[in-house]
Parts: structure tokens; sequence; C-alpha cells
């Protein structure tokens, strides 16, 4: 059965929302500034176990925080075991401050609670 979490940060006068969809046998990821928006993506495949090194993980769309979004991807799929999928969609924050908000929005979906479909 399908899960939902969604999780909203304010920082200064933006919002930023994430919205977590896990199904079976992946996790999808939007992260976006103001609203629900999709953005640059990035899929990454967690280890098997015993093997060494990070997720596969590749960016499919897009180039704005192409190396943050990978690295979120890989750490979804590290911390869930499954296929994962993540969007960001930053529209005014980019850099070290894109990467410290992003982490936090990270961080609050993953301990959001979780709603069947």
């Amino acid at each position: 059965m399908a899960k939902v979490s969604k999780f909203e940060l304010l920082s200064g006068e933006k919002k930023f929302i994430a919205v977590k969809l896990t199904v079976e046998n992946a996790v999808l990821m939007l992260l976006s500034e103001e609203e629900e928006s999709f953005g640059t993506l990035a899929v990454a495949i967690p280890q098997k176990g015993g093997m060494l090194g990070p997720s596969i993980s590749s960016v499919l769309l897009g180039n704005r925080e192409s190396m943050l979004t990978r690295m979120l991807a890989e750490r979804l799929a590290h911390l869930t075991g499954k296929m994962s999928l993540v969007s960001l969609f930053a529209r005014t924050v980019y850099g070290m401050e894109a990467a410290k908000l992003y982490a936090k929005l990270f961080d609050g979906v993953m301990k959001a609670e979780e709603r069947s479909l």
C-alpha cells in the first residue's frame, strides 16, 4: 500500500515543501520552494548487502542543483534500501544555502508521519 508524508519548513518569508511517496519497491521525494513543483530529477539504486561504495545514481533531468539532488537520492536509497527518485525545485536559493535548507527539509519529511493511500 502506498504511503505519503509531507513536511513544510519556513525560512524567512519563504516556504519549502517536501512530499514523500513510498511504494513497495521505491520512494519518490519532491523537494520544492514555495509550491509543489517538479525540478531536477535524480535516481539512485542502493548497494546490495556486502558491497562497498555509494548507491548507483544518475541525474535524469535538469541541471540546477544537480549534485545536491543526486546526493539526496543516494542518501534516500541508502536509508530506505529502495530505488529512490528525488526531484528538487529551487527558485531563489543556491549553493550552500540550498544544501542546508534542503537537507533540513529531507530530514523533516523522513521523520514525518506517513499516511496510507
